[in-house]
């Protein structure tokens, strides 16, 4: 195992974004409740009917509606971990071995699925680290203290991540909110006459809609503060990545073969366990067929065939790419186009940089290719 290189990936940690949902439910708050006041008060500012006001009462109540759907799980950004006998290096943070409670690597499952979730558990906090090749996977497990192998594992927390118990309700009461906003406008301007059997159909709506919105918008704020919930009604890559752990957990105690052990097709255009920089140098040496000695120049069909196969591995599609670019003259929307999934097309479009440092900063900065469907 070589330590010093880096490790391309995205680390995942149990992080949620809420500033936006919290900015809406404010100004949806603090608007009603200055209707609010205006209507018992009986200040001039709000004073009299209008659809000015209907229309900013229906507004301020579907925004209440809208807020809770605005917080998201963080999905994280790539970066570059590097290895050391024993620890790792993640986002300015070291990782030690000793500290590592659990560690499990995890192949990406479904159609069209690629790359490696390692998981790394201290205590009962968990960290997903995602890389797109399987050597990645396995200088992480082995500079953490682990075995080396996909199956490489102790038992992660048998339930990691904060509860959603309050997410129903919330959504619940969020789209009852978004519903009466609108409804309540066409109520006070009598703009749907099948709101007439509906007795006071105005207030009804309007003031369901304003308890619904308030009710909405304490459900957000409780769940923000308790640490116990999550905040963002989807699940995110964090959920999904606890979901793929758990399933190949299940499915390693009734199979002693693992579809996570099955080897990777080697290639011979492959990065391996090589830098990037080193790998783009060695495909730009490669010499073209009219000058190869020994056969060791792949000709130009193999590696329009590798550029088109959806079964070879990214990094080989991406060094075909570049080969035929830089050593055949072969043109490069050409290349680019023969490649149909937009995730690996981005990578060939890295690859064809011209200069070798563009190149290498882009394919770093794309970060992993990982795609998965955890069922």
């Amino acid at each position: 195992m070589r330590y010093d290189e880096v490790v391309i990936a995205r680390v995942l940690r149990e992080r949620e974004d809420a500033r936006v949902a919290l900015a809406v439910a404010a100004i949806s708050g603090g608007g009603l409740a200055l209707v609010l006041i205006d209507d018992m008060l009986k200040v001039a500012s709000f004073s009299g009917p209008g659809t000015a006001l209907y229309a900013l009462v229906a507004a301020l109540i579907a925004l209440a509606g809208v807020a809770p759907w605005l917080a998201w799980t963080v999905r994280g950004r790539a970066t570059q971990i590097r290895c050391e006998p024993g620890k790792v290096h993640v986002d300015g943070e070291t990782i030690q071995a000793g500290d590592v409670t659990a560690l499990g690597v995890a192949r990406a499952l479904g159609e069209g699925a690629r790359g490696r979730s390692v998981a790394v558990a201290r205590g009962r906090t968990t960290i997903f680290i995602e890389v797109e090749r399987a050597e990645d996977a396995a200088r992480l497990v082995e500079a953490l203290g682990g075995e080396r192998g996909e199956r490489a594992s102790s038992e992660l927390p048998s339930a990691p991540g904060r509860s959603r118990a309050l997410a129903a309700p919330q959504i619940v009461i969020a789209l009852v909110s978004v519903a009466f906003g609108p409804l309540y406008f066409a109520a006070a301007t009598a703009s749907y006459a099948v709101l007439s059997p509906i007795h006071d159909a105005k207030a009804f709506f309007g003031l369901g809609g304003v308890v619904a919105a308030f009710v909405a918008l304490a459900l957000l704020v409780v769940r923000r503060l308790l640490k116990s919930q999550a905040v963002a009604l989807r699940r995110g890559a964090y959920d999904a990545h606890v979901a793929l752990h758990h399933q190949r957990s299940k499915a390693s105690e009734t199979s002693d073969a693992s579809p996570d052990e099955a080897p990777l097709r080697a290639h011979p255009l492959a990065r391996g366990d090589e830098p990037v920089g080193a790998w783009l140098s060695r495909l730009d040496a490669l010499p073209v067929e009219a000058h190869a000695y020994r056969g060791d120049a792949m000709k130009k069909d193999v590696l329009w065939e590798t550029l088109g196969d959806v079964e070879a591995p990214v990094d080989a599609r991406m060094a075909a790419a570049r080969v035929l670019s830089r050593r055949y003259g072969e043109e490069e929307g050409a290349l680019v186009r023969i490649v149909a999934e937009p995730e690996v097309r981005l990578r060939v479009e890295a690859v064809l940089e011209g200069e070798h440092d563009d190149a290498e900063r882009r394919i770093e900065t794309l970060g992993p290719l990982f795609t998965f469907k955890a069922d």
